[in-house]
């Protein structure tokens, strides 16, 4: 792993030492690939993508130490969908802005440009999609997202449709997650019109909310 600060200089010593040209390993090509796409990640960030967006970026900036800022989250997408997503976490930023607990689940704030919706998160956090946690660790994940969804529903009168790998980062030294995206968030007793027919974790649900298509 790179030093952040000094990343380049890594990248071109390491480049010299791994480029096919220089070294005659018959691996060396796939070493060389690697590199190439973790320089990449050090550029634009970690790239996946949602049921709405085909690209999203996670990247951890430097302070002016060199330290890890908290990160932030970018979905470019359709521009309907992205404010959908705005608006809701503005929803649901007001409807529970007396409870402290709560507002720890929730980015520092988001900014909407067109099809660009960049998100700013409160602690550092990680991708959950690609992790493999161990039992204790996932049943204290879970406890935090019944927290969030609970509070949600009691105190915003609010239903998260979307709640997925795509949608809840890990935040292993607050012992906490941070929700970043609200495109299903609806009224309680709702239908859950935007969810339905092309959300990838239905099995995340109790099996009748998708027979009855009510929040």
């Amino acid at each position: 792993i790179f030093d952040p600060v000094n990343w380049k200089e890594e990248f071109r010593k390491w480049s010299l030492h791994l480029h096919p040209d220089h070294n005659k390993d018959p691996d060396a090509h796939l070493a060389f690939q690697r590199l190439v796409e973790y320089k990449a990640i050090l550029e634009e960030g970690i790239i996946f993508k949602d049921e709405i967006c085909d690209k999203i970026t996670f990247k951890q900036e430097l302070n002016p130490d060199g330290s890890l800022k908290e990160g932030i989250v970018t979905f470019f997408g359709p521009e309907d969908k992205l404010k959908l997503s705005y608006e809701n976490y503005l929803k649901v930023y007001d409807s529970v802005s007396g409870i402290p607990t709560f507002r720890r689940y929730l980015p520092s704030e988001m900014e909407l440009n067109g099809g660009e919706l960049k998100v700013y998160l409160q602690h550092k956090s990680h991708l959950i999609h690609d992790l493999t946690l161990e039992e204790k660790h996932v049943r204290w994940f879970l406890n935090r997202m019944l927290e969030f969804t609970s509070i949600l529903n009691i105190h915003g009168q609010l239903t998260h449709c979307g709640i997925n790998p795509n949608s809840v980062l890990i935040c292993p030294e607050e012992h906490g997650i941070q929700v970043i995206s609200f495109y299903h968030t609806i009224p309680v007793y709702s239908p859950m019109k935007s969810a339905i027919g092309i959300h990838p974790y239905k099995s995340w649900y109790p099996a009748e909310i998708w027979i009855t298509k009510e929040s």
